[in-house]
Formats: C-alpha cells, sequence, structure tokens
C-alpha cells in the first residue's frame, strides 16, 4: 500500500514549463527565442518533466519498494527485518557509520574508534592499545625514502601502548577492506631518533650535586618521554621538533637549579640543525614518522656549585 503525499502542491508539467518561460525575460533579456526548437527549451521541458515525475513518486513507495532500498544500502539482513521503521533506522545507523579510509583524518579517527572494537582488536585479548596514531599520505616510510613523494601510498604511524607490540599486522588486516582499492598501506611503528642535551647547570648553594643531578635527569628523561612527555604530558607526539628556548625553560625550573648556559641539543641522524638566519642553532628537526628518544648516556651535562671563589665544576 503506498501512502500520498498532501504537505506540498502538485507540480504539474504544463505549470512548470509555464512558470519557467514567464521568468526567462528578467532573468536573461538576450534570451529571446522562446520556441519549442530552442536547444535551451528543450532542457526546460525536460527538467520539468523530471520534476513532475520525481514529485509524483514522493512518499508513494510501496513497502516493497523501501525494502529493496534498504537493501542496496544495508544488505539483505536489514531489509528482512520484519520491522521495516526499525529495519531503516539500521540502514541509517549502518551508512552514517564510518567505514572506508579515504583521508589522513578517516584513518586516524577508524584507528581511534572503530579499530578498540573490532574482531583483529578483540582478537588480541586486551593488547590491541594504540597510544598515539598518525597518516602520512603519500608517503612509503617502508621504503628508502621516506620523505619523497610516493602516489598512491599510505603510511600509518603508530605509537602501541607498552607491551602491546603485536598490533601492526592486525592492525594492517583491519584496514585491507576498509581502504581504497589502489592504495598502498603501510603500518609502521615510529622511527626512533636519538637525542642528546648538553648544558651547563649551576646549582644553589643548598643542593647536593648528586641530588640536582638526579632531578635534571628526571626531568629530561620525563620531558622526551612518548608516553607522558611534552607540553601537554600525553607524550612527545610524532614529529616533534626540540626546541632549545624548552630545554631553557625546562632546566631552569629544576628545584636546585639556579640557572642555566650552554643549552644545546645534538643527535647522530645527519642535517639535522635548525638555525636562524645568521646560523644560530634554535634546535632540532625530526620528521612526522619518527619519535624522538632521549640519549642520556651521551649526553653532557656540567654542574657548577658556588663557592666563595666563584663557581667550581662538580663531578656528580
Amino acid at each position: 500500500m503506498s501512502s500520498t503525499l498532501t504537505q506540498i502542491p502538485e507540480l504539474r508539467y504544463d505549470d512548470l514549463l509555464a512558470e519557467a518561460r514567464a521568468r526567462l525575460p528578467a532573468l536573461c533579456p538576450e534570451w529571446t527565442d522562446h520556441g519549442p526548437a530552442d536547444l535551451g527549451i528543450t532542457l526546460i521541458e525536460l527538467f520539468a518533466a523530471l520534476v513532475e515525475m520525481i514529485r509524483y513518486r514522493t512518499r508513494r513507495e510501496t513497502e516493497a519498494m523501501t525494502r529493496a532500498f534498504l537493501e542496496l544500502l544495508a544488505g539483505k539482513d536489514i531489509a528482512r527485518e520484519p520491522d521495516l521503521a526499525a529495519a531503516m533506522r539500521l540502514a541509517l545507523a549502518q551508512v552514517w557509520t564510518p567505514y572506508r579510509a579515504v583521508t589522513p583524518a578517516d584513518y586516524e579517527s577508524l584507528a581511534r574508534d572503530a579499530w578498540p572494537h573490532s574482531p583483529e582488536a578483540l582478537a588480541l585479548a586486551g593488547k590491541s592499545g594504540l597510544r598515539r596514531v598518525r597518516c602520512l599520505a603519500e608517503r612509503d616510510v617502508e621504503g628508502g625514502a621516506p620523505l619523497a613523494l610516493a602516489p598512491d601510498h599510505v603510511t600509518l604511524v603508530v605509537l602501541a601502548e607498552p607491551g602491546h607490540t603485536g598490533v601492526y599486522t592486525p592492525l594492517r588486516r583491519f584496514f585491507e577492506p576498509r581502504r581504497i582499492l589502489t592504495t598502498r598501506l603501510h603500518v609502521v611503528a615510529p622511527t626512533p631518533v636519538a637525542i642528546m642535551v648538553d648544558a651547563s647547570l649551576y646549582l644553589d648553594d643548598d643542593v647536593a650535586p648528586a641530588t640536582a643531578r638526579a632531578r635534571v635527569l628526571d626531568a629530561l628523561s620525563g620531558w622526551f618521554d612518548p608516553y607522558s612527555g611534552g607540553v601537554d604530558g600525553d607524550g612527545w607526539p610524532f614529529g616533534g621538533e626540540v626546541f632549545l628556548s624548552d630545554l631553557y625553560a625546562l632546566l631552569d625550573g629544576v628545584p636546585g637549579v639556579d640557572f642555566v648556559a650552554a643549552v644545546g641539543a645534538r643527535s647522530p641522524a645527519p642535517e639535522r640543525a635548525l638555525k636562524t638566519g645568521d646560523g644560530a642553532p634554535v634546535g632540532l628537526r625530526v620528521d612526522p614518522h619518527e619519535q624522538v628518544g632521549l640519549d642520556l648516556a651521551g649526553s653532557k651535562l656540567r654542574l657548577f656549585e658556588p663557592t666563595s671563589d666563584g663557581w667550581k665544576e662538580v663531578l656528580a
């Protein structure tokens, strides 16, 4: 049984055509040929006929027609739901639920929101946690040139929760039916980049050098921690560059440190220095697929304590 629509007036072909022709002199004065042989009039007639057909069919669908549309949208199981209203709600919910991964934001949101409830994640028995995800479009980090433009490639850089290192292959399987057919997906852990910090720290006169050194090491380790470091305490981000101004502020705020000088940052990776226009160093560059890691053994931290003869370097 069909249901008719009474909320809007009938839209008939002759009325639509007459209304359109009546508006032509005001909308397009140079259009003077309104005869049936004019191509523009032919298009108006076509659109008027289509509008009349669409208006006639609006809300005159039978239940069989509705279920046929539901099968196209959501599959046979939902279309066969006995309650038609419930079937429509289920179909709309399925349509509105993101599934396909097209943009970098799609990959990141699906990894964050859909992955934890997927069969692939549940099969890992509680070891499927992802702390951070970043999608790099047109990048092949697994290839030999991670910064080179790689059309059709997408790299998903994933920092798993501690102890959850088995997520990478299942996560790739999770995205396999969701990716665009021609997309080549890479799911990888961030590439580690060692960072070494150099600084001269001048201590207060009431703090033991060993205590101050321990506090400085804790501060640096916490600052660069991938899970709890960074400005917001949510972990050092992928590609987060290292700035000397941040290190000055961090070290100067350590209890027992009076002031700091000669702060520097180094990395064994080549061509990492960030400099001003006049060549003064300001920090280190970190690429989008990389995660910094503090190398305390390679860092050079010099401690000075006040004496009656001035500042004296001490070993701690």
